[in-house]
């Protein structure tokens, strides 16, 4: 179920408790990244936005149990401010979320998945020539990173 769009002239706001848990899908378990991996860090990060990365990771730390958030918390401790509108930044964020099926939002409830598949081609287009072909290994880093020295594998041919 998707999270539907506000309308003009009403936003509904998300619930003030969301249950959260595991979505488990056993093929993007086994051949995926964990949503903490700097695989999901260089290449998802930029499809799916720093808020919704971000938000994934946090949520992504409590899937061992089933559990409950208020969603306006969770807005204010990633500096998403106290809005819970549809159209709120949290609201946003998750819908991002749900458009690139990372969760799955049934009303009151967040399935979460802990691994992300490798990047489907179609959102490839934007990313730069590095992302694009062939797309790299999953050690790889972006050429020029600062938290990585530059080796001869992360640097794209010309």
């Amino acid at each position: 179920m998707t999270i539907p769009a506000p309308s003009a002239t009403e936003e509904k706001p998300l619930p003030a408790r969301l249950t959260i848990a595991r979505w488990h899908d056993p093929p993007v378990e086994e051949h995926g990244h964990p949503v903490d991996s700097h695989y999901v860090e260089h290449f998802w990060l930029p499809v799916l936005g720093p808020s919704a990365a971000w938000l994934l990771r946090r949520l992504s730390e409590s899937l061992d149990s089933v559990v409950a958030v208020q969603p306006c918390r969770l807005a204010v401790e990633l500096g998403l401010g106290r809005g819970t509108g549809r159209n709120s930044v949290i609201g946003r964020t998750l819908a991002r979320l749900d458009k690139y099926e990372a969760v799955d939002c049934p009303e009151g409830h967040l399935r979460i998945r802990s691994q992300r598949s490798d990047v489907p081609l179609q959102h490839r287009p934007g990313c730069t020539q590095f992302f694009r072909s062939p797309h790299p290994p999953t050690n790889a880093v972006p050429p020029g990173s600062a938290r990585y020295a530059p080796t001869a594998d992360s640097t794209p041919a010309a």
